[in-house]
């Protein structure tokens, strides 16, 4: 049996029980007015990294109210890298939904079969907007958005995304994706954000050790160079303090998006998909980067979807991250393109 073979088999066996909860297409999309799709893409952010998901240290009010009203995917995944910096094959995965040995910028622009997500989404009648990283996507894939920006914050692209919502409300629907830096090394948030959280009285993984116990090939290799060796509790732990505050940041711009929905009457048309771009060690088994496979390592990923129609659960079904685009076509009425690799998870 192919490799393909056994991903559709897989897939036909672990989400037969997901197919019958999930709605073919969201509400609005069957009234005829396809929904708005708010797409939130957290930079490194572990499977873990959001409160509803399991974690009682971090502080995710907002992301934690979008995971219990949505449907989360425990077991979802980046299919891999060849490059140390994971998020650039992941990100061009999930712009093309391409696996990572065909995912690649198409230019053409004239084959609907070969669309990428924001040319297939905008083509289809919607606004597009992208605010976060501009150098981590395809340039020719992210310029394809209607408006593309990087305000180097979160607020800074929240602030965009707002801007964006309030312009079309009423006109068109929106497809905004925001995937911006956070949490991403070195952590950046505000001073309010950071005061939250105490090194001292936070706890190690309990998979913690100060140095990996074997040579993986990848000892010192971008992220693992960020604390030197062994790995200490004082340094691990200062090292989740910040990146808790980053994901707190996070969470309250994500929540200022929210609220504009709200505002402008949009809020009940929306589908929102929460995801992480790769996963993060952080001293579990004395790594700190996500080029490694464990579990709770690089390529185990957050996912979850919410919005009218959706409803409430989670599934141990396996799903790739580039997965969401053709998920989001079909949940939104949108044709899937022919060349699309990933698997609507509807």
């Amino acid at each position: 049996m192919s490799d393909h073979s056994k991903r559709e088999f897989l897939q036909t066996v672990g989400l037969a029980g997901a197919a019958l909860a999930l709605p073919r297409r969201l509400r609005a999309a069957e009234a005829g007015k396809r929904p708005n799709v708010l797409f939130v893409l957290g930079d490194d952010l572990r499977p873990d990294g959001i409160g509803a998901l399991g974690n009682s240290v971090v502080q995710t009010p907002n992301l934690d109210q979008v995971v219990q009203r949505g449907f989360c995917f425990r077991h979802a995944y980046v299919m891999g890298s060849n490059s140390g910096a994971v998020c650039m094959p992941s990100r061009t995965q999930l712009l093309t939904g391409m696996s990572m040995f065909r995912a690649k910028p198409d230019a053409s622009g004239t084959d609907p079969s070969t669309f990428t997500f924001p040319r297939a989404m905008r083509e289809a009648g919607y606004a597009t907007v992208h605010s976060g990283k501009y150098g981590n996507s395809p340039r020719a894939i992210t310029n394809e958005f209607d408006q593309t920006t990087d305000a180097k914050t979160a607020e800074g692209n929240a602030d965009k995304v707002l801007a964006f919502l309030r312009e079309h409300a009423g006109r068109k629907p929106v497809f905004a994706y925001l995937a911006g830096n956070e949490p991403h090394d070195p952590q950046f948030a505000p001073e309010e954000y950071y005061a939250r959280y105490k090194p001292e009285s936070l706890p190690l993984p309990p998979n913690f050790l100060p140095v990996h116990p074997f040579d993986n090939g990848e000892m010192t290799v971008r992220d693992e160079k960020t604390l030197p060796w062994p790995r200490t509790r004082e340094s691990v732990t200062g090292k989740l303090a910040r990146y808790y505050a980053s994901i707190s940041y996070l969470d309250a711009q994500v929540g200022r998006v929210i609220q504009g929905l709200k505002d402008t009457g949009q809020y009940e048309d929306t589908a929102i998909i929460l995801a992480g771009d790769n996963g993060l060690s952080l001293g579990e088994h004395g790594l700190l980067g996500k080029q490694n496979l464990y579990e709770f390592g690089g390529m185990h990923v957050p996912l979850v979807f919410a919005g009218p129609g959706i409803p409430r659960g989670e599934t141990e079904a396996f799903a790739y991250l580039y997965d969401v685009f053709p998920t989001v076509c079909e949940l939104a009425g949108v044709p899937i393109p022919g060349r699309v690799d990933g698997k609507s998870l509807v």
